[in-house]
């Protein structure tokens, strides 16, 4: 009954309630992988919404990632238990990210455990969504510390790849591929090397991802940065951009129109203005922008240039 009560705390968000049922079951089965598990999926529910509300949440990550450590101790192979821990160090990474520290051991960590999960469900796309995530995240930090991120990046397009095959109709990992590709495609663009094919697959990911659910704005506007992103590779090697710059502006009009609320949507429209020489029009988007995230410095940092 405990169990059961803390699992609909837990639904509920009644985060304290849920753990204090769950450690009564513990203190009665101290040999219950299940309650340790779903401490820990509390613990980390937990801190997931305190990293949401601006909340620091690095101090609670390590009690959930300790519980699926016992949960795994007692029931060795526990697929669930790989995933789930895995996924409370990618959390804690990105949490460590947040506030300035070093996150690779964490990412490192969670590449492991989505790794042991897919060896042991090698078909089960979500591990690998997972993973191309924490491959992703990686491909990031190298760039950013002046390494070459390619590796990486590679490994997430084909867990990716991987994931697709198994399942064609999971959305989410289309929504990572297109994400991935753009991300590599950025990082090809500034190494020099040609993105084209890279960024096309990003667009093809994220058309994916519309025609599955045709209201996402922010498929739109990633679908347009792709189209955007062809075109700003273009103009120095002497192509024609237009055909890209008219679909990426269709895009961030499409999005807006969907999610008035989505500031990305202004701010992309906005620099493509800007990038075509459209100044007053640019304003009027970054003005309009600001208005639904005041101070984003995307949107500020853009109109500064435009006045």
């Amino acid at each position: 009954i405990l169990l059961a009560r803390g699992k609909v705390r837990y639904l509920l968000k009644k985060f304290d309630d849920a753990v204090g049922d769950l450690e009564r079951v513990i203190e009665a089965r101290p040999g219950s992988p299940e309650a340790y598990y779903f401490r820990g999926l509390i613990r980390a529910a937990k801190a997931d919404e305190m990293q949401v509300a601006g909340q620091d949440a690095r101090a609670i990550y390590p009690s959930s990632i300790a519980d699926f450590d016992e949960a795994m101790r007692l029931q060795p192979g526990y697929y669930y238990g790989f995933l789930a821990r895995g996924t409370a160090y990618l959390a804690l990474a990105r949490a460590t990210q947040t506030r300035g520290e070093d996150p690779s051991a964490c990412y490192e960590s969670a590449v492991r455990d989505f790794g042991e999960a897919i060896a042991l469900s090698p078909r089960d796309p979500v591990a690998r969504l997972n993973r191309a995530i924490a491959f992703g995240a990686q491909a990031d930090l190298l760039e950013a510390a002046g390494k070459e991120p390619w590796e990486p990046f590679d490994r997430a397009r084909k867990d990716l790849e991987a994931g697709i095959e198994s399942d064609p109709m999971f959305v989410d990992v289309h929504r990572a591929m297109g994400n991935v590709c753009l991300g590599l495609g950025h990082a090809m663009s500034r190494a020099g090397r040609d993105p084209l094919e890279t960024l096309q697959g990003g667009i093809d990911a994220f058309t994916d991802v519309i025609t599955a659910h045709p209201e996402e704005a922010e498929a739109y506007v990633g679908r347009g940065v792709a189209r955007a992103s062809i075109a700003d590779w273009m103009v120095p090697h002497g192509q024609d951009p237009r055909e890209f710059w008219e679909a990426a502006y269709e895009d961030f009009t499409t999005a807006i129109g969907k999610e008035p609320r989505l500031f990305q949507g202004y701010a992309n429209r906005a620099m493509l203005l800007e990038q075509l020489g459209r100044f007053d029009e640019s304003v009027t988007d970054y003005e309009a922008g600001l208005k639904v995230a005041p101070g984003e410095p995307m949107l500020t940092q853009g109109l500064a240039r435009v006045r």
